[in-house]
């Protein structure tokens, strides 16, 4: 899971994101109850937090700081899981600026869009075998490999069961 976070930035899976996106969010939502004594619903997000961002001096200085660790994370899973899909990283501004533009009078249906290519994002499957951003994170050469290994499980009989 934690291989994504080097340079280049490789693929990251379906799987691995949804675990991210739900470790953080139950742990940025576990912070604001012990440390604020706060149950804050929307702190039970998948994406990215702006609170402590947007409004730095409402917030210790350690909470800003951890908000903006995840950000940036959270930015280098998203480029990953683009990678995953066979997309550039650069992608990821095109995300960030359809919810931008969000905030503008008349443009707010953009929200919508931008939550549904997050929501692709998540649940879009990524190329099979590898692709130019490095191998499948599954270890799957190509669609044929997946195939044959998926065939031999299917044919498998345990031991003791035949």
């Amino acid at each position: 899971m934690f291989s994504m976070f080097k340079w280049p930035i490789g693929r990251c899976g379906r799987g691995a994101m949804f675990l991210w996106l739900a470790l953080g969010s139950l742990g940025f939502s576990a912070i604001k109850f012990f440390a604020f004594q706060q149950i804050d619903i929307g702190a039970i997000q998948f994406g990215f937090r702006s609170g402590a961002l947007t409004h730095p001096a409402a917030f210790p200085l350690w909470y800003v700081a951890l908000e903006a660790a995840f950000d940036l994370a959270l930015i280098v899973v998203a480029i990953a899981r683009l990678h995953d899909i066979g997309k550039p990283g650069w992608w990821l501004l095109g995300f960030v600026g359809l919810a931008g533009l969000a905030a503008l009078p008349g443009l707010s249906i953009l929200v919508v869009v931008a939550l549904v290519l997050w929501l692709a994002l998540l649940f879009w499957p990524g190329t099979f075998g590898p692709n130019a951003y490095g191998p499948h994170p599954l270890g799957w050469e190509s669609r044929e490999h997946y195939e044959r290994q998926m065939r031999e499980l299917r044919e498998h009989v345990p031991p003791g069961k035949a």
